[in-house]
């Protein structure tokens, strides 16, 4: 291959970087341990400087409901030993960690000289197809980058790769090698020894990463059978031009390293400066935006509460993504306190008059002195009488109330009405009333008690018509309902009609006629449901 004659004409300088492609026990922590010895005592004596084992490869991957029985603290046993393995070299290592809190990740920690220099917890947990890691995982919650013997390095593990927003961040945080432990199972396998469809898919979207940001990627992939599934291995390192340096078998345990030259990184950000060029503002503007939220800028000085109107001086308005002035942006004045009047106002402002706020409710119950409220606003204005209390100024001269002859009160005499003696009406005859002489009818006959009323004769029944007064003549009764007709005013008035018979005779009572037969049950006389029978 061409890369292994310019390693031989030329040998490249730089960290050794090894990969332990191993096949883990599934829950079985101590026999992956002594895997990870094995590994370590290898990649010692191949002079390596970093060795990177698989995602989860101290528990196994398809832990399900066993993740609690496996997990590991911070200072525990099993992470003092690989603080011991890393005294010589460092160690990239995938296992369960155990949070205080009681919450456990998908994690890989990176150590280094005896002690541990970062931990990455996994962001991206798939829940598609055979995966399910978000209903025993949490979730991680950033990526960085640190710097390392190896220069500075960021961990994605496995679905954080897919993710190119992951790369960039971790591009864009410095960080010049990407190491990926992965648990990547085999999907549509062609033939024995070769790679599957989900395999070249890894590898061509591994190569255009590393190229397009300039970085160096360790992905160290799994192997062996487990609950089912089948992990096709394959892991590899691929320069920042995006050549692979390195592969590991398909399917079988292996592990090989790798120089990572010094210079690669960059000669390839000098031919293509794409991480030089990503505008960091633009891509978290609109991510900000797309997500709903929006971006605090660098906070201006305020502009004041009121602009005076039409003034070229006043500062101008507030920037997109600021909160606007509020309307009232006042502190709260005490329940009663007195109130000063601002005078600061010029002419132009709202108006020619200073502006004055009104009182509370104590000012205007209890009234200020004239002095006070004068006094301090400037007001030259005469002062106000109050009700015939002194107002005035000067030499405390009293004042009357109004300006005409005085008005007796109680002193003065009545003008008449309760208690006041009757008013003299000279000028004409009196006016019948409560209490006045009655009127004198001698302009006409006396009128009889028992006169007809209504132009007929008196009839000495008790039954005769009574009504209401109204139409008929000046009485007191009415005649009962019926029509007044031009007939009845030339005979003299209205006749009311007899009740029973002609003649005004005695009443009679009304008999029903044995010949008809009397209503059924639940019909009204003349109603539509009346049936003769």
């Amino acid at each position: 291959m061409s890369n292994a004659d310019d390693s031989l004409r030329r040998p490249a300088k730089g960290p050794r970087i090894g990969l332990a492609q191993v096949s883990p026990a599934l829950g079985d922590g101590a026999a992956n341990l002594e895997r990870h010895r094995a590994a370590v005592a290898k990649a010692v004596a191949d002079g390596c400087d970093l060795l990177v084992f698989p995602e989860l490869a101290l528990a196994g991957y398809r832990l399900k409901d066993s993740v609690p029985d496996v997990a590991i603290l911070r200072g525990s046993d099993t992470w003092k030993e690989l603080e011991l393995l890393s005294s010589d070299i460092a160690i990239v290592a995938g296992f369960v960690e155990e949070s205080p809190d009681h919450l456990f990740y998908n994690s890989a920690a990176y150590f280094e000289g005896g002690s541990c220099k970062a931990v990455h917890r996994k962001c991206y947990l798939p829940t598609y197809g055979m995966f399910d890691e978000q209903r025993y995982f949490a979730r991680g919650r950033s990526i960085a980058a640190f710097d390392t013997r190896a220069g500075r390095v960021a961990m994605l593990i496995c679905e954080d790769m897919l993710h190119p927003s992951a790369v960039t961040i971790a591009a864009c945080d410095g960080a010049t090698l990407l190491v990926v432990p992965s648990a990547s199972p085999a999907r549509g396998v062609t033939s024995p020894g070769e790679a599957d469809a989900n395999a070249r898919t890894w590898e061509s979207y591994i190569q255009v990463m590393a190229r397009s940001f300039g970085v160096w990627v360790a992905y160290c992939n799994r192997v062996g059978v487990e609950d089912g599934v089948t992990f096709w291995g394959g892991s590899q390192i691929v320069s920042p031009a995006g050549e692979v340096v390195v592969r590991c078998a398909y399917y079988d345990e292996d592990q090989q390293s790798a120089v990572l030259s010094d210079d690669a990184v960059r000669r390839r950000r000098i031919a293509n400066p794409l991480v030089r060029d990503e505008d960091l503002d633009l891509t978290i503007n609109e991510l900000a935006r797309i997500r709903g939220r929006v971006v605090e800028s660098e906070k201006a000085p305020a502009p004041p509460l009121r602009e005076r109107r039409g003034d070229a001086d006043s500062p101008p308005r507030r920037g997109d993504g600021e909160s606007p002035p509020k309307r009232f942006d006042r502190k709260p004045r005490p329940f009663g306190a007195p109130q000063a009047f601002d005078d600061s106002r010029q002419e132009g402002d709202f108006g020619s008059k200073p502006f004055r706020p009104r009182g509370s409710f104590e000012q205007r119950g209890a009234r200020m002195p004239r002095e006070d409220r004068f006094s301090k606003g400037g007001d030259d204005r005469p002062p106000r009488r109050n009700f015939g209390r002194d107002r005035a100024e000067g030499e405390g001269a009293e004042r009357p109330r109004f300006d005409g002859p005085p008005r007796g009160r109680f002193g003065a005499p009545p003008r008449g009405g309760f208690g006041a003696p009757p008013r003299e009406r000279s000028d004409g005859p009196p006016r019948g009333g409560f209490g006045a002489p009655p009127r004198d009818r001698s302009d006409g006959p006396p009128r009889d008690r028992f006169a007809p009323r209504f132009g007929g004769a008196k009839e000495g029944r008790d039954d005769a018509p009574r009504g209401r007064t109204g139409v008929g003549g000046p009485g007191r009764f009415s005649p009962p309902r019926g029509r007044f007709t031009a007939r009845d005013r030339d005979e003299g008035g209205f006749k009311p009609k007899p009740r029973f018979g002609e003649g005004g005779g005695p009443r009679e009572r009304q008999r029903p006629d044995p010949a008809r037969k009397p209503f059924p049950r639940g019909v009204k006389p003349g109603g539509r449901g009346r049936k003769d029978r």
